[in-house]
């Protein structure tokens, strides 16, 4: 959409809704070009909603922009989408395909402004701020946090408290759902008086949520391999008397593509502690920085699973080039930036826990304080243990599996 005068122009796309003007404090806002356009955008789309305009009622410049900053800073996008109609209530006999109606709207403020009198007028910000619409984020939040999956729909019931206001009561979702189901069946009806489903017409989205979307960056797209022989290893590789199983490792992992770029300012006393985790996990760490031990994770929208390596050189190469770690010593890269150390540990612990046979993956979740690892073999062999999670291998797995959809991961040694 465009808006232009002779004071400003800024563009997004669509018509302005004609019945929904813009407050001269509002163009002000659009008008100034130190303002994020993020911030611009946001409040573009709320001035569309109805009745925005008549329940603004003579926002400032300044308080415009604390309410965009307010709606940015939360930890999810559930108080954007309401704001723009996109959290819907059902509460009364509808057909199970109803649209419902918007849990949020500006009407009430908009109607009791108009008939307020001069000074008792309520603030927007305080209007948004005293809403239900923060009992539902709560709700949604604390289930996150058992399973970090988001839902489409929650069911509730809704009551009126002593002083006449309304609450709203979570219901356990299977249950409503089979509640549902069989009122539907037997009476033609979804709901009894008091239920209530609350839905989302848009993913719901956090700050901090698990990227599973992620894609291994190439490292021919971040620099060329390193054009000779680090001197690291040039000098352990020509100290008298060193373990050949040393020798033998660090030379293999020179070969692998882009190693050397890694490992260039790495003293050689960390090389050597570097070829020996290799060989106290059966040369898997060669396999981990050639991509091929991933990190399974399920996507909770296509139930499908989506890898990474549990190494992606091209990613620390990227990071090691903008400064974000330090390029100094490999061994902290790889405790720091992955876990890499971690897999070859817990990879040689429970290999030896199963007859030393060849390890296919890895299944990992956590229940409460407790890791619980499913380990498979290339003989389909399974067997179960559990640890504490206080240790440093485990707890370096807890903290990750902690942000990851359903709170399980699969380590894949099978492509190897």
């Amino acid at each position: 959409m465009k808006i232009s005068s002779a004071n400003y122009k800024i563009s997004f796309k669509g018509e302005k809704d004609e019945f929904q003007p813009l407050s001269p404090n509002l163009r002000a806002v659009f008008s100034d070009t130190s303002i994020p356009k993020s911030k611009q955008r946001l409040l573009w789309e709320l001035s569309e909603v109805p009745y925005f305009y008549k329940a603004d009622n003579g926002l400032s410049k300044d308080e415009f922009i604390k309410l965009a900053d307010f709606i940015q800073t939360q930890d999810t996008n559930i108080l954007e989408m309401a704001l723009k109609g996109d959290v819907r209530i059902i509460n009364k006999d509808k057909e199970i395909n109803t649209e419902g109606r918007s849990f949020f709207s500006f009407t009430p403020l908009a109607k009791r402004n108009r008939k307020a009198p001069v000074g008792t007028k309520k603030n927007l910000i305080d209007y948004i701020k005293e809403h239900q619409i923060f009992k539902i984020i709560n709700d949604v939040t604390n289930l996150h946090k058992e399973s970090n999956i988001y839902p489409e729909i929650m069911p509730y019931e809704i009551q009126k408290d002593e002083n006449g206001n309304t609450t709203y009561t979570p219901i356990n979702t299977a249950e409503a759902q089979a509640n549902l189901f069989l009122s539907s069946l037997f009476t033609g009806k979804i709901f009894n008086k008091n239920n209530a489903i609350i839905i989302f017409k848009k993913p719901i989205k956090g700050k901090n949520d698990f990227d599973y979307n992620y894609k291994p960056i190439n490292p021919k797209n971040v620099e060329p391999q390193y054009p000779v022989e680090p001197e690291c290893i040039k000098f352990l590789l020509s100290i008298p008397g060193l373990d050949s199983n040393i020798k033998k490792s660090v030379s293999a992992l020179s070969k692998i593509p882009y190693f050397n770029n890694l490992v260039c300012t790495t003293p050689p006393n960390i090389l050597a502690k570097i070829a020996l985790l290799n060989i106290d996990s059966d040369m898997l760490l060669e396999d981990l920085f050639k991509g091929k031990v991933t990190i399974g994770v399920l996507n909770p929208k296509t139930q499908k699973e989506v890898k990474r390596p549990v190494i992606d050189v091209g990613k620390l190469l990227q990071e090691k080039k903008e400064g974000k770690i330090s390029p100094s010593n490999l061994m902290n890269i790889l405790a720091e930036n992955t876990l890499a150390i971690e897999t070859c540990i817990m990879h040689s612990l429970l290999k030896k826990e199963t007859d030393n046979e060849k390890i296919k993956y890895i299944l990992i979740s956590k229940k409460e304080d407790k890791l619980i690892h499913k380990v498979v073999t290339s003989t389909n062999k399974t067997k179960l243990f559990i640890a504490d999670n206080n240790s440093l291998v485990t707890k370096k797995f807890s903290d990750f599996i902690e942000k990851v959809p359903y709170k399980s991961i699969v380590l894949n040694f099978d492509e190897k």
